[in-house]
């Protein structure tokens, strides 16, 4: 993802879970294999997508990225929960099954 698709990709229906990422930190690194499992988990009911924050600082500054990885879970493109840092697979399959029991 990238400042310029960002918003046709999360648009406005459903939900969307975005890592807000970099190739070069570790904690993303390790955080990336859990992500991909996690959407290939989850694939068919929430859109997944990362997003790296090197080249694009327009939607990491507006929704207030400070650290990396960050995980926003968003619903109809608002944000709806953040997850920061190198989170277990369980947070995120939580994370995923809390907003599709909503």
């Amino acid at each position: 993802l990238t400042d310029g698709n960002f918003n046709d990709a999360v648009g406005s229906s459903g939900l969307s879970v975005i890592m807000f990422s970099a190739p070069w930190a570790g904690p993303c690194n390790m955080a990336r294999p859990a992500f991909e499992e996690v959407a290939s988990r989850f694939g068919n009911q929430i859109t997944f997508g990362e997003f790296v924050i090197d080249d694009n600082p327009g939607v990491p500054s507006r929704y207030g990225v400070k650290g990396i990885p960050t995980f926003y879970l968003l619903k109809d493109g608002a944000p709806v929960s953040v997850k920061v840092g190198a989170v277990p697979i369980e947070t995120l399959i939580t994370l995923c099954e809390d907003a599709l029991d909503d």
